[in-house]
């Protein structure tokens, strides 16, 4: 698979307060700016997580990004200064936020060119502090094991930065979850800003304060997306997230419009743009929204057809989408110079059209416990079975087939049940998928769409 090395990255240019759903939370919209990184001794970038825009990794609504789960609005801005005769990357984290909410981990990316980090301090600025020895960090050595390396006596082995791959990270106190109105003296409340000195190693000459701000790159030879990413925790009601880099709009393309068209086992993209400037192509980002796992469907760009002055019409079509799954796309633009920009997201749920075989309880996205009855209605006599599993591709292993012996319904045992609800536990996307399957008198077998259930314990 080939990769790409950013040279520029899409940043912040924070200009405008939007309003926000209830709690009325202001957040702010950001418009990127070229973090200019030329081949000279000390260079500057930045990039703000959070705000009208960005990419969310967990929290409380995928559609409103940069939302606790209490409702609380997070944002950070990160500004980074690097100096290659010395080594030394000087990293200040503001917390932006205007709410209340703390920042308790921090992650970025850095390039192939970074062969190690070590963190030589982090002192609180605004006012000026003492060195806040809790604070550590975690290098990532091997970038395709999907593990953080983090320093010994933590309890953060398993901290992965919430899907977007591996990452060079540090982090808080080994804590990190501190309840409600605002957390603790350790970590960066709002409004305050701590300034961090590492020193990096590796092609030194290649290195730059860009190579440290990717919006979303790959990091070969893996195939998941690097984002520089923020958690928080500690809101009004101790609501906690994962706030991604914001992405307002792009330099390059003016997006005019994206839309999605799920069908049984897969997703047909469409998009158009207005303009597009020194634009080289498109690549399709894909993040399921239940294992938080962002792909590239693309190993190519989808070559530029637009020009300055007029855009074009494009199309892609995710074959490899699996039915009742729940999808976010998103369209990333790349220009001639190696700067990318992600657009916007659309959500979409591939499943069959028109099936034969119609489900109609329990209803897709629904929670319950204690089930004891799916329900459905099929064109003509159909033999059925009901299937369920923590698994969308139903495989064998991780699957309950109830046979159905007339009718259109199926009622559980208390040991169906309880095998269900194991089901879900077993699973990863904290619930189970459900289908029927039916086959008439002639031998031809219909499926129904796959529903999902969040099966509560």
């Amino acid at each position: 698979m080939k990769s790409l090395t950013l040279n520029a990255i899409a940043a912040l240019s924070a200009i405008a307060v939007v309003g926000a759903a209830t709690p009325a939370w202001a957040q702010h919209a950001c418009t990127p700016t070229s973090n200019q990184c030329p081949s000279q001794n000390v260079t500057t970038s930045h990039i703000q997580i959070g705000g009208a825009g960005a990419l969310s990794s967990a929290g409380a609504s995928f559609s409103n990004p940069a939302r606790l789960d209490d409702g609380t609005i997070a944002e950070a801005e990160y500004s980074f200064s690097f100096d290659r005769t010395t080594g030394r990357l000087t990293y200040i984290v503001t917390n932006t936020t205007s709410t209340t909410a703390s920042l308790t981990a921090i992650g970025f990316n850095a390039t192939t060119d970074v062969t190690s980090m070590a963190l030589i301090s982090a002192n609180t600025i605004n006012p000026n502090g003492p060195t806040l020895a809790p604070w550590q960090m975690g290098f990532d050595r091997v970038r395709t094991d999907n593990i953080v390396n983090v320093p010994p006596n933590t309890k953060l082995k398993d901290l992965r930065m919430d899907g977007f791959g591996a990452l060079s990270i540090f982090f808080g106190n080994k804590g990190i979850d501190t309840g409600g109105n605002g957390g603790n003296t350790i970590e960066l409340k709002a409004g305050k800003a701590i300034k961090f000195v590492m020193q990096v190693t590796g092609n030194l000459s290649n290195i730059t304060a860009c190579s440290f701000t990717s919006v979303g790159s790959y990091i070969p030879p893996g195939n998941k997306i690097v984002t520089a990413v923020g958690r928080f925790q500690a809101g009004v009601n101790g609501g906690s997230a994962f706030i991604g880099p914001c992405t307002g709009g792009s330099l390059v393309v003016k997006m005019a419009k994206f839309t999605t068209s799920p069908s049984d086992s897969s997703v047909g993209l469409r998009w158009s743009t207005a303009t597009e400037v020194d634009n080289a192509g498109f690549r399709i980002l894909r993040r399921d929204l239940r294992t938080r796992e962002t792909v590239a469907l693309n190993d190519s760009l989808i070559t530029a057809l637009g020009s300055p002055v007029s855009g074009a019409d494009y199309s892609f079509t995710d074959t490899t989408a699996v039915n009742g799954r729940k999808y976010a796309y998103m369209v990333e633009d790349w220009d001639i110079h190696g700067v990318n920009n992600i657009n916007s997201p659309e959500i979409a749920r591939p499943n069959p059209t028109s099936p034969a075989i119609r489900l109609l309880s329990p209803a897709d996205e629904s929670r319950g416990s204690n089930l004891s009855r799916f329900r459905w209605e099929a064109e003509g006599r159909l033999k059925a079975e009901v299937q369920i599993s923590n698994d969308a591709l139903f495989a064998n292993a991780s699957t309950l087939r109830l046979p159905v012996f007339s009718g259109s319904n199926r009622s559980l045992s208390v040991a169906e049940s309880v095998r269900i609800t194991s089901l879900a536990a077993d699973g990863a996307d904290g619930g189970v998928y459900w289908r029927v399957v039916g086959r008439d008198a002639r031998g031809q077998s219909f499926n129904s769409a796959t529903y999902f259930l969040a099966v509560q314990r």
